[in-house]
């Protein structure tokens, strides 16, 4: 009976620590996509300035390209 008691408070101890890794991994994700959204909306403010320099277009793509790997 003890040893089932204390493999049961095993278990909850384990199932509770695995609760935890999932909330940071989910808080993770949400602030990775977060991230992501951010960069898309300012490559899309510089895309919508008009500016057509190489400059301005290397820099919209370094935003789409962070973006994409914020999302994977």
């Amino acid at each position: 009976m003890a040893k089932e008691a204390q493999s049961s408070a095993e278990e909850t101890g384990l199932i509770a620590q695995a609760q935890v890794e999932y909330e940071a991994i989910r808080a993770q994700i949400a602030e990775h996509y977060q991230q992501a959204r951010e960069l898309r909306n300012q490559a899309d403010k510089v895309k919508q300035s008009g500016r057509t320099d190489v400059k301005v277009m290397t820099t919209v793509n370094q935003f789409f390209d962070q973006a994409e790997r914020q999302t994977r």
